[in-house]
């Protein structure tokens, strides 16, 4: 194996989950699963379809290999969706503000990283309710002035704003499973991937970084680095 492989502070903080598949029958691991649907939704793949369709591309599979083992292959569809239904969706939340706190050397004038639960009431439907979870990240580092940041981030550029304009999350079908529980974290972590990628472009849109993702390797690779590597 390269010494390559498997190198970075987001495989250190998400290569230990807890692993209840039935022993003797897993070919593939869980830190390869979220790998694949990691650098799958960076090139603008946001439904589990789309990912493995994607993965199971020869040149996808060939560039795969810098990064991880793969000794079976990629999963199926049905492996990867289970694979992510085992994890705990809390578990992999504090994974993630862990990780996203770790990485504060690498973000400009970060002090901060935090979570908003919201439940949203429809005025056409006052009997409907939805739970959402969104994470900052920012330069303050009071309570009370974080709150007032959130709020004001409940507008045009709020983290679920962005979140539906750049991933199509009002389009996902499975938004209740732990699976799609846990490929709503993946996706934020993309958007602050996304987000801080200023340095090959810095005035490209984060849809447009996506569509650029998944058609240059090396810009892909730039944004695998900052995400696994340098993070």
């Amino acid at each position: 194996m390269s010494d390559n492989r498997y190198q970075g502070t987001f495989f250190e903080y998400f290569s230990d989950f807890q692993d209840n598949r039935q022993e003797g029958k897993v070919y593939h691991r869980l830190t390869d699963i979220l790998f694949i649907v990691v650098s799958g939704v960076l090139c603008g793949y946001d439904e589990w379809d789309d990912i493995y369709t994607w993965a199971k591309v020869p040149a996808t599979g060939e560039w795969f290999k810098k990064y991880i083992s793969l000794m079976n292959g990629i999963s199926s569809l049905s492996t990867i969706k289970r694979g992510f239904s085992l994890i705990q969706p809390q578990e992999f939340s504090t994974r993630f503000i862990d990780w996203m706190g770790d990485a504060q050397g690498d973000w400009a004038k970060l002090t901060g990283v935090g979570m908003v639960k919201r439940e949203v009431s429809f005025i056409a439907d006052p009997t409907k309710t939805t739970t959402e979870t969104a994470y900052y990240i920012g330069s303050v580092d009071d309570v009370t002035d974080f709150a007032t940041a959130a709020r004001k981030h409940w507008g045009i550029e709020s983290m679920h704003w962005s979140l539906d304009v750049t991933f199509g999350d009002d389009r996902n079908q499975t938004r209740e499973t732990a699976a799609a529980q846990n490929l709503a974290v993946v996706k934020r972590m993309v958007f602050n991937v996304l987000k801080n990628e200023t340095k090959i472009q810095p005035k490209t849109s984060k849809p447009n970084k996506r569509i650029i993702a998944a058609a240059d390797i090396d810009y892909h690779d730039h944004l695998i680095n900052m995400a696994f590597k340098q993070m």
